[in-house]
This record gives C-alpha cells, sequence and structure tokens, in this order.
C-alpha cells in the first residue's frame, strides 16, 4: 500500500527535523578527542598490561593498581570535557527558530502546530 500525498509530506518534514537536529553545538564538542581517546586506549592497555603481569606473578596490590589504571583510561577517553562545568542543560542556547512556549517540550509544540492545521 503507498503512502498517501499528506503521508508523504510528513515523513519528508520529519526526515528534515531528524536530519537538521542532528548538528551537535561546537561548544560541546571537544577540539581534541582523537588524541583523548587514543591516548585512553593506550592508558586502558597498559593498565591491563599491569594486571595481566600482576595475575601471573601473584601480587594482588599490583593488580588492584592495575585495574585503577585501566579504569582511568577507559574513564579518560570516556569523558567529555567540554560538558563539565556548565550550569545549565546542554540545549539551553538560544533557540534558533524563536521562543517556544514555556512547559512544553519541542515535539508537544509541533503536536501543537499540526493540529492547528
Amino acid at each position: 500500500m503507498g503512502l498517501s500525498e499528506r503521508e508523504k509530506r510528513v515523513l519528508a518534514e520529519m526526515e528534515r527535523e531528524l536530519f537538521g537536529a542532528s548538528t551537535i553545538d561546537p561548544k560541546l564538542r571537544p577540539a581534541n578527542s582523537v588524541r583523548k581517546l587514543v591516548a585512553g586506549i593506550l592508558i586502558t592497555v597498559i593498565g591491563l598490561s599491569v594486571l595481566l603481569f600482576a595475575a601471573i606473578s601473584g601480587l594482588v596490590w599490583i593488580g588492584v593498581v592495575g585495574f585503577c589504571i585501566a579504569l582511568f583510561g577507559i574513564l579518560a577517553a570516556s569523558a567529555n570535557p567540554a560538558a563539565r562545568g556548565k550550569s545549565g542543560p546542554r540545549g539551553s542556547s538560544s533557540p534558533k527558530n524563536g521562543p517556544k512556549s514555556s512547559g512544553g517540550s519541542f515535539f508537544a509544540d509541533r503536536w501543537d502546530r499540526r493540529q492547528g492545521e
């Protein structure tokens, strides 16, 4: 069964909104994300190597240190330092399409506008 003209138009509008809203605010995107990811992976590999050495030698406290190093590497690779220290939510910048109604979400506003057609 094919789509009606109205359904095709709504689908095309939803696709435009989806792809248009997928851009990330440059302030939230870290500039050195690749270097940070590579450094985190290397730290994790070093930590796992220390953990493996500790398991072979039977030294528990070195294994704990290796685990902590690997955990720090994973956290360093996945952390977003640009989002730290922000007081408001991520999407708190000024809206592009004018002011939004207070208390409503983007999708609720869209629904209200469509019902008014």
